[in-house]
C-alpha cells in the first residue's frame, strides 16, 4: 500500500509542478502532442530518465476507460539505444485534476526503432543538460 501511496504522490505531483514544453506534433495530422520536462531529466552512467506528457487529439480508450492525457517516466540506455517505461499515468483531460490510473509498470526495455518518437526522446534526454537554476 505505501508503494502504490508513493507512486501516486510521485506521478501527481510531478505532473502538477512540471514545465511542460512542447516537443514533438505540431501538424493536424499529429495523433497527439508530446510534452517533455526536460529541467527535470537525471542522468546516471549510461540512463538518462525522462517525464513525458502526451495529450491525445481523440480520446482513447483502454480496458474500459477514457482518457486523453498519458504521463510516463522513461529510462533511456543511451549506450545501448533502448528504452523502457517504468512509470505511467492516464487522466481523462488536460486539466490532470485526478489520475484514472497510475502505477509502477516497469516494462521491459526494447531497441529503440530509428526515426521514431523514442529515437527522438532519447536523443534530448542523453545529450540535454538542464540549465543550472540561480537564486
Amino acid at each position: 500500500m505505501k508503494k502504490i501511496l508513493f507512486v501516486w504522490c510521485v506521478l501527481f505531483l510531478n505532473s502538477a509542478v512540471a514545465d511542460w514544453i512542447p516537443f514533438l506534433g505540431y501538424s493536424n495530422e499529429d495523433p497527439a502532442m508530446l510534452y517533455v520536462d526536460a529541467d527535470k531529466i537525471e542522468k546516471k552512467n549510461n540512463i538518462a530518465k525522462l517525464w513525458e506528457k502526451t495529450v491525445f487529439r481523440k480520446i482513447q480508450t483502454l480496458e474500459g476507460s477514457t482518457y486523453k492525457v498519458r504521463v510516463t517516466l522513461s529510462e533511456y540506455d543511451c549506450k545501448k539505444k533502448e528504452v523502457k517505461v517504468v512509470y505511467a499515468g492516464l487522466y481523462k483531460d488536460e486539466a490532470m485534476q485526478e489520475p484514472l490510473w497510475f502505477g509502477n509498470v516497469n516494462y521491459n526495455a526494447i531497441p529503440i526503432t530509428p526515426g521514431s518518437y523514442a529515437e527522438t526522446t532519447g536523443e534530448l534526454a542523453c545529450t540535454y543538460s538542464p540549465k543550472k537554476k540561480t537564486k
